[in-house]
């Protein structure tokens, strides 16, 4: 196994900013550096805690660049709650620094949820043709019931 090392001091990419921010159901993941040099990807990580990290995305760097180049990435799948991310910036002889933490909450957005009429009637909702929506936070809790009746 190989082990590489994080650079004590900051890798040769000056970061100008990381965010992340949710927009529908996902989360698009954006950064910019002014200045590169042996710059060879971002590994884009998310966590569920904040401390234990999986790569989500890897991005080709511009390699050297004394310019603003602009990044981003999407997360299609957010995970319930919180997701925390961060880069990890790799130079081209593998050694690496991360940028600061961001976190997004999914409970903001909601989820929409269809129920089938066999479970609508276990749940005693009305019955006809028509469909009742549920809507749940990011951790899954039920927060409204919208049971749209037919017109009569």
């Amino acid at each position: 196994m190989v082990h590489h090392r994080q650079r004590p001091s900051p890798l040769p990419v000056h970061l100008i900013s990381f965010t992340a921010r949710l927009q529908q159901q996902n989360v698009q993941l954006g950064w910019q550096s002014s200045a590169e040099e042996n710059t060879s990807h971002f590994e884009v990580e998310r966590s569920a805690d904040g401390k234990d990290f999986t790569v989500l995305a890897t991005v080709n760097a511009q390699g050297n660049s004394s310019s603003v180049i602009s990044y981003s990435a999407s997360d299609m799948s957010p995970l319930p709650g919180t997701s925390y991310y961060r880069l990890k910036m790799v130079d081209l002889d593998q050694t690496f620094s991360f940028s600061k933490t961001v976190a997004v909450s999914a409970a903001s957005a909601g989820l929409q949820v269809s129920l089938p009429q066999s479970l609508q009637r276990q749940l005693g909702a009305p019955l006809g043709e028509h469909r009742s929506e549920a809507q749940a936070d990011g951790n899954n809790r039920y927060v409204r019931q919208n049971n749209p009746l037919p017109d009569q």
